[in-house]
């Protein structure tokens, strides 16, 4: 009889061991991803007047570039609608910037999955070039 309780502990154990082995190497699977290619969009360049605007008036985008002519005579500011030529994030003539990509959430509102194209804003000096691509 001891032997036998033995033994089944033993094998309890190998397979604890076994199962416990499995489970810390397997590879948890990938999230679902959605079908199709993303779409890429983009305005004709930007000309800056000195004041502040949206990037487009309606629209949305899972990740946004803002890029700078070389040409530009001063930095071009991008942010909120409180972008002004002291205010916002700034790109170098010749440089560029990246709203990150939002990322795919199931669980997560679709409208707060992307960047609202009327509610990023960009300051271009008079004359400035600014360039704008994005994805969806």
């Amino acid at each position: 009889m001891k032997m036998m309780r033995e033994l089944a502990a033993g094998i309890g154990a190998v397979l604890l061991g076994a199962a416990w082995t499995l489970l810390i190497c397997t590879v948890p699977p990938m999230p679902a991803q959605s079908t199709g290619a993303i779409a890429l969009s983009s305005v004709a360049d930007l000309t800056g007047d000195g004041s502040t605007h949206a990037v487009a008036a309606s629209g949305t985008a899972r990740w946004v570039v803002v890029l700078a002519a070389t040409s530009n005579t001063a930095n071009v500011r991008v942010g909120d609608s409180t972008v002004s030529s002291t205010r916002g994030a700034s790109i170098l003539p010749g440089g560029s910037f990246m709203f990150p990509a939002m990322p795919s959430a199931p669980k997560m509102n679709t409208a707060d999955q992307y960047y609202s194209l009327s509610g990023v804003y960009y300051y271009a000096a008079v004359g400035d070039k600014v360039s704008v691509v994005w994805g969806k």
